[in-house]
Parts: C-alpha cells; sequence; structure tokens
C-alpha cells in the first residue's frame, strides 16, 4: 500500500490495483479514456516487483503490448518512477533500423551489450571477423543481460523471437490488451505465466485486421473482449481528459453510465 500512496491513486484505480495483486491468476482492468489506465499499470508493476524482491524472489515480469508506442510509454513511465533493473527489448530489424526512441537508448538490450563489452564493437567492424563468432559472443552477452533484468519489456510479437526462450516469466502484464489479436496475445503467455494482468478497453479501437478470412475466422476479437465474461476485473470509473458534457455520451453508450468526472475538469 505505501507504493500505491506515492502513486496517488484514486479509489478505483487503488481497487484495480490491489485486486490485479491478488491471488486471481488472471485479472482484467477496464480503462475508458483518461482515467489513468497507464499510471495505474505503472503502480502494479512497480509494486510487484517491490513484492518480488522483498520476498527475495528472483521472479521475472515480462511488461508488453502490440506496438512499440505503447511499449515504449510504459517503459518510460516505469524508469521515471524509478523502477529498476529494466530492460526494453526491441525486434532484431527496429534494431538494425537504429528507429528507437532515444528517451530509454540507455534501457534497450543492444545499448546495455554494448556496455557490457567492447569486443562485441571490434568484431562487428572488422573485416577479418568470423561472423558465427561475432554472433555467439551477442547471443552470450543478450542472455547475461536479460538474466539480470527483473523486468522486460517487449512487444507481444518480439516475445516471440527466440531470445527469450530460456527465461521463465511467472508474471505477465499486457498493456493496451484490447488492441491486439488473439494469437498476438497469447505468445507472451508461452514462459510459464501464472499471473496474467491485462489492461485495456474493448469499447475502444480493437485489433486492426485488414484480411476478412482471418477476421471471418473470428480472430477479429481479442482475448481480453473475449474472457471479458469470465475473468475478474475492475473498471477505472473516473476520468480527467473530458468536460462532463462530452464524457456524458461515452459514459451512457458504452459504459452502463458508470463513468464520472474527476472535479478538475468541471471547468
Amino acid at each position: 500500500t505505501s507504493l500505491f500512496s506515492r502513486f496517488d491513486l484514486n479509489t478505483s484505480q487503488r481497487t484495480a490495483a490491489t485486486e490485479a495483486l491478488g491471488d486471481s491468476p488472471m485479472y482484467l482492468i477496464l480503462g475508458p479514456p483518461g482515467t489513468g489506465k497507464t499510471k495505474t499499470s505503472v503502480a502494479i508493476i512497480a509494486q510487484l516487483a517491490h513484492q518480488i524482491a522483498t520476498k527475495g524472489l528472483t521472479e521475472k515480469i515480462l511488461v508488453c503490448g502490440p506496438s512499440n508506442t505503447a511499449v515504449d510509454d510504459l517503459t518510460l513511465k516505469l524508469h521515471k518512477a524509478g523502477v529498476k533493473d529494466l530492460t526494453r527489448v526491441y525486434s532484431c530489424s527496429k534494431e538494425k533500423s537504429g528507429k528507437m526512441n532515444p528517451e530509454i537508448a540507455d534501457l534497450t538490450l543492444s545499448s546495455k551489450i554494448k556496455a557490457m563489452s567492447s569486443e562485441l564493437e571490434r568484431l562487428k567492424n572488422s573485416p577479418s571477423t568470423n561472423p558465427r563468432q561475432y554472433k555467439a559472443l551477442k547471443i552470450s552477452l543478450e542472455n547475461q543481460v536479460l538474466q539480470q533484468s527483473r523486468i522486460i519489456c517487449c512487444t507481444c510479437s518480439t516475445a516471440g523471437d527466440g531470445r527469450l526462450d530460456n527465461i521463465v516469466f511467472k508474471n505477465v502484464f499486457i498493456d493496451e490488451a484490447a488492441q491486439s489479436i488473439e494469437p498476438e496475445t497469447l505468445i507472451p503467455l508461452t514462459f510459464g505465466a501464472q499471473k496474467v494482468i491485462l489492461a485495456g478497453d474493448h469499447k475502444q479501437l480493437g485489433p486492426v485486421i485488414t484480411c476478412d478470412e482471418v477476421k471471418n475466422a473470428g480472430l477479429g476479437r481479442a482475448l481480453f473482449e473475449r474472457v471479458m465474461s469470465i475473468v475478474k476485473h475492475t473498471m477505472l470509473d473516473c476520468q480527467y481528459r473530458m468536460h462532463p458534457l462530452i464524457a456524458e455520451f461515452p459514459s451512457k453508450t458504452f459504459y452502463q453510465e458508470k463513468l464520472t468526472t474527476h472535479s478538475s475538469v468541471l471547468e
């Protein structure tokens, strides 16, 4: 609870955080627009990491989302909240392109392995290097960094690119879970997940599917939406983004009139 007060959570955010960290193997956080879903997510992941460390366990947390933007945002906020032992893993193609978020450059797997060994850069730039030697060193360094990290952040699909294959993640947090198709959401759950927390909102933009065959096969629906009716969940019910007259429509149409407006936006 000490950590939650540090994040200044409101009643529904605190309920969501407490319940998500309870005994349920799977928990959903429904976050309508402007209700502080990311803030609540950061508080939950920080508290979970704190609990694991306090118990002296070496359990890891896998933090995922469907897009690089969502994962970058969460990674940056976790870092700003003082969460330690955090590594951001980009896909190999993204690493090659160099189009990574500069604000979290020091937290990336690629920059951490460079910092660990000057040999790697030397091998990479030397014309006489045996490519296998370079690859072996790179894999060995990556494994070291990943083993030492308590929290690993990547997109759902990057989780399946082989680099995490030998790591067990008992705790998995997936942000924007209502925007990713079900097979994609399942990838992070294949590393020994025992506690899964999904945050999202199936009343907003769903997974973008351009193939009719895939849509007709039922893959247009997110896992988040499919399990909504059978899994414990909390809706964050106080929004800070819209004038109440604007919030009235989504509240009535999508959220059973349960969405309230914080006094700070009444004007």
